[in-house]
């Protein structure tokens, strides 16, 4: 493992420090103590005032006149005579770990060890002394000293007389090299200790991929002890489970880059799966050592567990994150959605009311121009002003139907038809007609199947649907173009039924596609409210157009949308598929086929209504009998019966379905319709499920008055319990 230290500084960073003091204690061993002086002279010549003769020093010193500079050094000498007590001399510093650094031997020193066997001895104490043998003598040669010492180790030799320059410069040069040789042990051994103690596992490899060093912390991580793996090929081949390191060619890829990180996993000696980080570098060969890879990895499994479940818990936020984004965004919709329903809502309740009481006011408007057209003769020039003023009123009425329509709940009785038809019908009317009229550069173009395509509707509303999307469509496109008509089936999904708010299940859709500039994208969010229009008002509508569409649709549980750019605009409405055949239309009756006989009561406040609806009951050969409201009524039936109740829904006191309440109880299976200015409601089908089975919705037609009283009257006739003088009580 010690192999896996000789690392390059540039490996390890640390704070660069100056050598160390050098240690300047020198040993001197030598019987001549005039030679001792000479040390004194030339290596610490501030501690030894000079003595001795002139010309013994020059003799000494080979006449040499060099400087007493020691370059900063300041070394301490310390002496002795024999071989011996030189020894003893360097043991007891070494006891007191204040070594030497450099001893002088001299060869000869009678009568006790010559310098050979003491250069032998200190060698033995102390291998880091740096040894000089000195000798005025050539009768031995070096290589017969290095024989008698042992070792060439640390060994040098001097021959006297010895030049002082000479003297200093060796004994500055040697005793740098024992310090800078104790700085390395020392840089050596706080490197040992890093290794030893660090927390990342760290280990090197030769040029062969044998493990010259493995560390604790990589011991631990592996489980795989340094005795397991020194000397053996890099382990990762046998326990990495990447390709990485299962397939390494023995250079780490570090042919590529000087520095390699991998991640990859292990299995560890326990059998355990282990996630590990390595980096690994290589250390080119030197002058005085070869290359090597060193590594050190990291056990990252816990980080790599946590950032998966770090990811986890990430990616399950985002769930939630776009979850609750997708929830705050139907919210949104839904709050808008509900908005626009409490919007259409107050309106519809408002023009209810209005509605309510317009239609009592236009049923003299329709009424009676048709009595009066009734008696008149056909050369009349009354005709004329007759009929503009019943037509009058019928447009009238339809502006309060789109009222209506508004309220909700607009559509009445539902029959079940073919879209195909209602769209060919509402084309070959005169409405149509006078569309293609007005713009005859636009072309209408139709795809519909020849089969199926079955909705169970009010066909009134529906047409008018198709009317008002018809109008806009060409309004739009002003000049020249195409307005597209298709119908088809179409099955909703239950994620599909969720966006346009309608059941899961088979539509029938109806598109309208023109070829206009499109509608802003400012607009479209309130398309659908009444009066709003960027027509002028009266010229070309109401401003009730596309709030009667979309209250149309929400009726027959359906949905629209729309799409819209500057290439056109197209409307698409879905309407609940019928399994049913549609109902053939009855043929329009003559006046001699709605007249009927048997005995009638109408219960209304207003007296106006009361007035039309006898007189045209009247006219159809019924006897007619009328009352202004509920309590009424209940009088009259304690001594009257009649085949049939006219029951106006809205009045004061009871109600329609209050008064019919109280008198099925005194009559049951009393006969009765409904009359009202607004259209079916909650009280109506609470009246309708008490056995009353007819409504009739103002302001009425002679035709329609007259076909529901037959239909009533019929199953009376069925039962053979028809009244004729209507005043025999029950």
């Amino acid at each position: 493992m010690a192999r896996g230290l000789n690392l390059s500084s540039a490996c390890l960073h640390r704070k660069k420090t100056r050598m160390s003091k050098a240690n300047t204690r020198i040993l001197i061993i030598d019987d001549d103590q005039d030679i001792w002086k000479a040390y004194r002279l030339v290596l610490a010549p501030d501690l030894e005032a000079v003595g001795t003769p002139v010309r013994q020093l020059r003799e000494l010193l080979a006449g040499s006149g060099a400087t007493t500079s020691t370059n900063g050094h300041q070394f301490r000498l310390s002496f002795a005579k024999q071989g011996k007590e030189g020894w003893e001399t360097a043991a007891a510093a070494l006891e007191q770990r204040k070594p030497f650094a450099l001893a002088f031997v001299d060869v000869r020193m009678p009568p006790g060890w010559d310098g050979m066997e003491t250069a032998a001895r200190l060698q033995q104490l102390d291998p880091d002394l740096e040894i000089i043998i000195v000798t005025a003598y050539s009768d031995r040669s070096c290589d017969e000293i290095v024989k008698a010492v042992g070792s060439p180790h640390k060994l040098l030799f001097l021959r006297k007389p010895f030049d002082a320059e000479e003297l200093k410069r060796l004994t500055v040069s040697l005793t740098d090299k024992w310090q800078m040789a104790r700085d390395e042990e020392a840089r050596s051994r706080e490197l040992q200790t890093l290794l030893c103690t660090s927390p990342a596992a760290i280990f090197s490899l030769d040029d062969a991929q044998q493990t010259l060093s493995w560390n604790q912390s990589a011991e631990l991580f592996t489980g795989y002890a340094a005795a397991d793996v020194l000397g053996e090929k890099c382990i990762f081949h046998r326990i990495a489970e990447n390709s990485v390191c299962r397939n390494c060619a023995g250079t780490c890829g570090l042919d590529k880059s000087p520095l390699v990180q991998h991640e990859f996993s292990i299995t560890d000696r326990e059998g355990n799966t282990k996630v590990l980080s390595l980096r690994i570098a290589h250390v080119p060969a030197s002058k005085d050592r070869p290359a090597k890879d060193i590594g050190g990895f990291w056990d990252i499994t816990l980080i790599k567990q946590t950032q998966e479940r770090l990811s986890a818990v990430n990616r399950q936020l985002q769930k939630e994150i776009e979850e609750k984004d997708r929830l705050r965004e139907e919210q949104i919709q839904l709050e808008r959605k509900l908005h626009q329903a409490q919007k259409m809502q107050a309106l519809g309740l408002m023009a209810g009311g209005v509605a309510h009481d317009l239609n009592n006011i236009l049923s003299g408007l329709v009424g009676y121009p048709e009595i009066l057209l009734f008696k008149l003769p056909k050369d009349s020039e009354l005709r004329g002003p007759l009929l503009a003023i019943s037509e009058s009123g019928k447009r009238a009425a339809a502006v309060v139907a789109d009222l209506l329509t508004i309220a909700r709940g607009a559509t009445t009785v539902r029959e079940t038809v073919n879209l195909n038809n209602l769209v060919s019908e509402y084309l070959d009317s005169p409405e149509g007609g006078k569309l293609r009229t007005l713009y005859p550069d636009i072309a209408i173009r139709t795809h519909l199947p020849p089969e199926g395509n079955h909705i169970s509707c009010s066909p009134v509303h529906v047409k008018k649907c198709l009317m008002n999307l018809l109008t806009n469509a060409a309004e739009a496109i002003a000049t020249s173009g195409a307005i597209e008509i298709t119908a088809s089936g179409r099955l909703i999904d239950e994620a599909e039924a969720a966006a346009l708010d309608v059941k899961p299940g088979q539509y029938i859709t109806l598109s309208i596609a023109d070829t206009g500039p499109g509608i802003p994208s400012a607009d479209l969010e309130r398309i659908f409210e009444p009066f709003y229009t960027k027509k002028s008002m009266g010229f070309s509508g109401t401003g009730l157009g596309l709030t009667v569409v979309w209250n149309t649709v929400k009726d027959h549980e359906g949905a629209i949308t729309i799409d819209s750019s500057d290439q056109g605009t197209t409307f698409t409405l879905y309407f609940p598929e019928s399994r049913e055949e549609a109902i053939a239309k009855p043929l329009r009756k003559n006046i001699a086929e709605l007249a009927g006989t048997g005995t009638i009561l109408i219960v209304d406040d207003e007296q106006q209504q009361r007035e039309v609806t006898g007189t045209m009951l009247s006219m159809l050969g019924y006897t007619v009998h009328t009352v202004a409201g509920g309590d009424e009524a209940i009088a009259y039936l304690r001594d009257h019966s009649v085949d049939l109740l006219l029951l106006d829904m809205i009045m004061p006191g009871l109600n329609g379905r209050q008064t019919y309440e109280q008198i099925i109880k005194r009559h049951p299976g009393q006969k009765a319709l409904f009359i009202s200015g607004f259209s079916k409601d909650q009280e109506v089908e609470r009246g309708l499920n008490l056995g009353i089975d007819g409504f009739i919705k103002k302001p009425f037609t002679l035709e329609e008055l007259a076909l529901a009283v037959r239909k009533e009257l019929d199953l009376v006739k069925g039962r053979g319990d028809l009244n004729h003088d209507g005043d025999n009580p029950r």
